[in-house]
């Protein structure tokens, strides 16, 4: 009997044994941070993580729990270990270790094989990366929250079945209702009771089932006791594997009227600019015939004055000139003399410069010899007044041309060497006419010191004004090219008639 005993027991022994040895390699292979205390809170057997984690040693078994300084952020684990022994349940709670990890602490009854309670066991499973992408979940949903209540415009976020998921502050002012009030309220019928927009829905419905990223824009106006017009941008997103509309709200009432009011601004304007341009056209006619018939009136009383000059003064003065030659000065003293002969040098300079002025108020020649030969005789003579080299070309002139481009040909000429005379210096003067595609061309070329056209604002005067007036109102045109060093062109084109 005693030697079945005693194998028995050694059976039980080795069972032991076998399973001690079980227990340690699972313990030293989970890679768990794991402790087990005894019913009095003294520490059984703890695995290698819970050993680097807690810094407890294979000399603290045995000892209690309170003698260990855990690196846990839990100030006191006491009376949490006590708790679960009372309650025999189970306890759960977030901790931090040293190096700031986060951690699941979870403590439940170590229970034998007859289910007696004889201590616990407490694990620590790291949840750190799991902690921190719920922190960075949280961090970024108080962030668009914050954006979307910071939004001075109405903003409201819907969910698939376009019932509101989050509002702003501006939404609630819109819509004069408190956030409970809202929350999971359909806004098709929100928008239907409020504003009177009936087709809401089924445009947030077209919405939702196109792609990511697609948008509307709807204008409305409300009908009720407080007419406003809304503006309402929607915007289908993609979150969470899910489909929201994110809608944007804005009273343009104030800028709808202003827009309105504009217009009729613009329309009101438009139609004083057309009055006043109508009036300024018929000012400018007039101010045209007008010019014209000063132009006319001034070449009338010209010729009055040089006929005048030549026919009257002109003609007394040769008289004078014949009486004083038949005067002998030989009966005079040497001072009577000196002045007689003074007397009559003046009287023949005047004679010649009263023909001259005469000439230059209506050269007869215009009308005797023709316009080319009128300004060969006015380049000749400027060039001899002036002191400076003139040539005067001309080809392929008409056989007839009307008298008045005639005159304003010639008169811009003149115009134009009276130009050249005070701005351009001492240079050489070209005046060349001709007579292509149905139209005379005057140019009027010099090689002086030329102008910046931008910038000197000198050349605008009466002598350029006058000078284009002639050439429009003998339906021409007038261009002036100059660059400063390089001298200056005047070219006037003026149209003749079909039978010239």
């Amino acid at each position: 009997e005693l030697q079945t005993v005693n194998d028995e027991l050694q059976q039980r022994n080795n069972v032991l044994t076998q399973t001690g040895n079980d227990l340690s390699n699972l313990l030293n292979s989970v890679n768990i941070p794991l402790l087990m205390l005894t019913s009095d809170l003294c520490i059984r057997q703890f695995t290698p993580p819970m050993q680097r984690l807690l810094s407890v040693r294979a000399s603290d078994i045995g000892r209690s729990i309170s003698e260990i300084r855990l690196q846990l952020s839990v100030e006191n684990i006491e009376p949490i270990l006590q708790d679960v022994l009372d309650t025999l349940g189970t306890r759960e709670l977030e901790v931090q270790d040293r190096e700031g990890r986060w951690n699941l602490l979870r403590v439940r009854p170590y229970r034998t094989a007859e289910n007696k309670i004889e201590g616990l066991v407490v694990v620590l499973v790291d949840i750190d990366q799991l902690r921190r992408s719920q922190q960075g979940l949280m961090d970024a949903r108080d962030f668009s929250r914050s954006l979307v209540e910071s939004m001075p415009l109405p903003v409201v976020v819907l969910d698939r079945s376009l019932s509101i998921r989050t509002v702003n502050t501006a939404f609630r002012q819109l819509t004069q209702m408190q956030a409970m009030e809202l929350e999971n309220r359909s806004m098709p019928d929100l928008a239907n009771h409020l504003w009177g927009l009936g087709d809401l829905r089924e445009k947030l419905e077209g919405l939702l089932e196109g792609q990511a990223g697609a948008s509307i824009e709807i204008e409305h106006q409300t009908k009720n006791s407080s007419p406003k017009t809304l503006l309402i941008k929607g915007e289908a997103l993609s979150t969470d594997g899910s489909r929201v509309l994110l809608l944007m709200m804005e009273d343009i009432t104030i800028r709808h009227e202003a827009e309105l009011l504009t217009s009729r601004q613009k329309l009101a304007l438009e139609g004083e600019i057309e009055v006043a341009a109508h009036r300024l056209n018929r000012t400018q006619g007039a101010l045209r015939g007008l010019t014209g018939h000063l132009f006319t009136m001034l070449e009338e009383e010209r010729q009055k004055v040089a006929r005048e000059l030549h026919d009257d003064v002109s003609q007394r003065l040769s008289s004078l000139e014949l009486l004083l030659a038949e005067v002998n000065p030989e009966n005079f003293s040497a001072d009577d003399a000196h002045r007689f002969r003074r007397a009559q040098e003046q009287l023949q300079s005047l004679n010649t410069d009263v023909r001259q002025i005469s000439h230059h108020l209506h050269p007869t020649i215009l009308q005797d010899l023709g316009l080319s030969e009128a300004l060969r005789a006015l380049v000749d003579e400027f060039g001899q007044r002036e002191k400076m080299p003139a040539t005067y070309m001309s080809s392929n002139l008409p056989q007839a041309w009307p008298a008045d481009a005639a005159t304003a040909v010639y008169r811009i000429a003149q115009e134009a060497l009276r130009n050249v005379a005070k701005h351009a210096g001492k240079t050489h003067v070209k005046v060349i006419l001709n007579g292509e595609d149905s139209q005379l061309q005057l140019r009027v070329m010099d090689f002086g010191v030329g102008f910046d056209l931008e910038e000197d604002a000198s050349i605008q005067g009466l002598g350029l004004i006058s000078m284009q007036e002639r050439a429009r109102l003998a339906g021409g045109s007038l261009k002036i090219q100059s660059q400063l060093g390089q001298g200056t062109t005047i070219a006037v084109d003026i149209p003749l008639g079909p039978n010239a």
